[in-house]
């Protein structure tokens, strides 16, 4: 499980959500899609078995990276469909988390550099000043 399980920025569990029907149009038969769900369910399980944190002891990644099953399972689907760039899944998460943060717009970059960089520029635009 997530830091964000319950986030409004995870599309819903239905039938209609992106687990079920790609993005670009493509759909996977339901048997197909319940079988992905449940082997990257079990290779999540296997690789990345949850482990107590214990302090002075447990291991914090540099990055802060937090992901569980439900990431794994969207990025094979987006694999599958073959979006291994910005696309329908990224354009889903602007317009997600622009609604959730109160904005317009949000825009995805690669890297936290590139926020910086971009939240930079916009902040002394001349638009701005």
């Amino acid at each position: 499980m997530n830091a964000c399980s319950n986030c409004s920025l995870y599309p819903p569990n239905n039938a209609h959500s992106a687990s079920n029907v790609a993005q670009s149009g493509i759909k996977l038969s339901e048997n197909l899609d319940s079988k992905i769900d449940q082997l990257v369910t079990e290779a999540f399980a296997e690789l990345h078995p949850s482990k107590p944190f214990i302090a002075g002891e447990s291991n914090i990644p540099v990055t802060g990276k937090v992901y569980g099953q439900k990431e794994l399972t969207a990025a094979t689907k987006a694999s599958l469909d073959f979006w291994l760039t910005s696309g329908p899944y990224t354009e889903e998460f602007e317009s997600r988390f622009a609604k959730t943060v109160g904005m317009r717009h949000a825009f995805m970059v690669n890297s936290g550099s590139s926020a910086n960089l971009l939240a930079l520029s916009s902040l002394t635009s001349p638009a701005h000043c």
